[in-house]
């Protein structure tokens, strides 16, 4: 007749049953605290307290500056009535378009990125814009003037630049060299961009190569070239497009690997008026190098494993370190196991203990 006690087996089962539970809801807790919001587990700061009545919050989305200044028409008297336009610098447009294209884009209500004022009577002009650094640009009548840069600072003085208006916009030019193997040839590339409402000409010159280099074939949009002064002209370039000069050269066979070579040259225009003078308005040079002997073979794009940049990840213990700096841990599912391993051998050895 049973006494109503348990025998061993059952008493097995019950401590099994009641050390799993208790093993379950502890893992449960670990793994919530470990996936739960970060600022669950740290107390709030200043900064999270809610703004109070009367309370100064020193918001950087709110802090402006004033840019000032005087814009003069091309004669030198004040330009009154000008448009004076901010962009977040830098702005390319504001050296590449021309000034109708400027001037369509002044008017064009819909843009969120420039700021537009008009000046006085005087030329003068105030516009109040988020802190920042902005490139600044006056037109009036298709005459534009030259960019200029500024910092308007929300503390202190406002930031003041003065601006003269134009007659002509000068031609926008950029050289381009490449890299190039011992006896192989290399594009070196002068382009002229024309800035002007109206068709422009001009002629790049390339100076003499260097010793040991040849110049095999010349390249590009000119209208004729002279080969024996390497000089390409242009003429009537649209308002708005590139005159591009490209200089093919040989490198010679016993280039040596690492160096690098200048290819100069220089540019001339009309002067604007009636003598319609020809001057040189730019001068510069491209680079041609020969790669050095370690250079490493294949390409690799950002991003690849092994890139310093952002991209690909590393391993460190149990946390992995993206490419955008943020930690990923592991969730805990080995402690469940483990938890569950422990609890067995538990129950295992007490059952043995009470058949003995």
């Amino acid at each position: 007749m049973s006494d109503g006690s348990l025998g061993p087996g059952a008493q097995a089962v019950v401590v099994f049953v009641a050390l799993t539970t208790f093993a379950l809801v502890t893992t449960a807790a670990v793994v919530a605290v470990g996936v739960g919001p970060v600022t669950d587990a740290v107390p709030a700061s200043s900064e999270s307290v809610p703004d109070q009545p009367g309370a100064v919050v020193d918001d950087d989305d709110d802090r402006t500056g004033n840019v000032t200044g005087v814009v003069r028409a091309p004669g030198g008297s004040s330009a009154a009535n000008a448009s004076v336009v901010l962009a977040p610098s830098p702005e390319p447009l504001f050296e590449k378009a021309t000034p109708s294209e400027l001037a369509a884009v002044v008017d064009d209500e819909t843009s969120t990125t420039l700021h537009v004022t008009e000046t006085g009577a005087n030329g003068s002009f105030r516009l109040q814009v988020p802190a920042g650094e902005y490139d600044v640009v006056a037109l009036r009548d298709g005459n534009v003037s030259a960019v200029r840069t500024v910092n308007a600072s929300a503390s202190g003085d406002p930031a003041a630049v003065d601006l003269a208006l134009r007659a002509d916009r000068p031609l926008t030019y950029e050289a381009r060299g490449t890299e190039v193997a011992p006896g192989g040839n290399a594009t070196v590339t002068v382009a002229a961009y024309n800035r002007n409402d109206d068709p422009a000409s001009l002629s790049v010159s390339y100076f003499e190569a260097p010793a040991g280099w040849t110049v095999v074939d010349y390249r590009g949009s000119a209208v004729r070239v002279n080969e024996t002064t390497r000089t390409f002209h242009f003429a009537d370039v649209p308002a708005g497009d590139w005159a591009r000069a490209e200089l093919v050269v040989r490198a010679p066979a016993n280039a040596t690997p690492g160096d690098s070579v200048r290819f100069g040259a220089s540019a001339s225009a009309p002067e604007p008026g009636p003598g319609d003078e020809v001057v040189v308005t730019w001068r510069g040079s491209a680079t041609v190098t020969v790669p050095g002997t370690d250079t490493a073979t294949g390409t690799r794009t950002p991003g690849d494993a092994g890139d310093d940049g952002a991209g690909g990840s590393t391993t460190e213990d149990d946390a992995t370190t993206t490419g955008l700096g943020l930690v990923e841990r592991t969730v805990p599912g080995f402690g469940l196991a483990l938890a569950l391993a422990a609890t067995t051998l538990v129950v295992a050895a007490f059952a043995a203990r009470q058949q003995a």
